[in-house]
């Protein structure tokens, strides 16, 4: 199984020994920042006078590098800010799991989960004018509109009273809840004539556009 390990400049120590065994056999992908640099083990020491000092008494070896970590810390194998070190292992961790993904159901499952993390950590800005391409109801009665600069929802296949606010993944896609996703499909004038709903179980269900007065008004 993958293993992935997360560090920062306060990393040290036994921590380090961990990391840097791991990653040197190939075990785990390392992903942070460049560790303490805390490899030999010191202990106190009397040095008369009723002074102590601290001094270092032995030092590791691995056996693959026949050195350590001392001084320079342990090299991530993927370079981030500590606090970006979650999502950007788990980005690693989707796209592979994408890649090895054997059928197009799977791959709906493992993209699904990256459109949910990028949602919720690094969402694109859409401006007021591309979200109102968006506004409509579709079949189902799933209405879009556009409220202080957001696209809302009323969905009511959740029981036509709550209002969900969607979250940009793309330009077109969104994260509407716990368990559906939201892409708005162009026809062939360009214009968002249906809906695909990408749920988390890698199904999809498509929704066209309502027909009414209304429904080219925004381009």
């Amino acid at each position: 199984m993958p293993i992935y390990i997360l560090t920062s400049k306060n990393t040290f120590s036994g921590a380090e020994d961990f990391s840097y065994a791991m990653q040197t056999l190939k075990r785990a992908t390392v992903v942070g920042e460049t560790t303490g640099g805390g490899a030999h083990p010191a202990m106190p020491f009397s040095i008369g006078q009723g002074f102590m000092a601290r001094i270092p008494f032995a030092r590791p070896i691995n056996p693959i590098t026949l050195k350590n970590w001392e001084g320079v810390g342990v090299i991530p194998d993927v370079s981030v800010a500590a606090k970006d070190a979650m999502v950007k292992a788990q980005k690693i961790i989707y796209y592979d799991l994408l890649t090895e993904a054997k059928t197009e159901k799977e791959k709906r499952i493992v993209q699904w989960a990256i459109n949910d993390l990028i949602a919720k950590t690094n969402p694109p800005i859409l401006t007021i004018l591309k979200s109102d391409q968006f506004t409509g109801t579709f079949n189902g009665g799933i209405n879009f509109h556009v409220e202080n600069g957001s696209i809302l929802c009323k969905n009511p296949e959740r029981g036509g009273t709550d209002i969900f606010k969607l979250q940009p993944v793309t330009e077109n896609v969104f994260l509407l809840d716990e368990n559906a996703q939201v892409e708005f499909v162009k026809d062939g004038k360009g214009k968002y004539s249906s809906i695909k709903m990408l749920w988390v179980d890698g199904n999809v269900t498509e929704k066209s556009r309502e027909i009414t007065s209304d429904t080219y008004k925004f381009h």
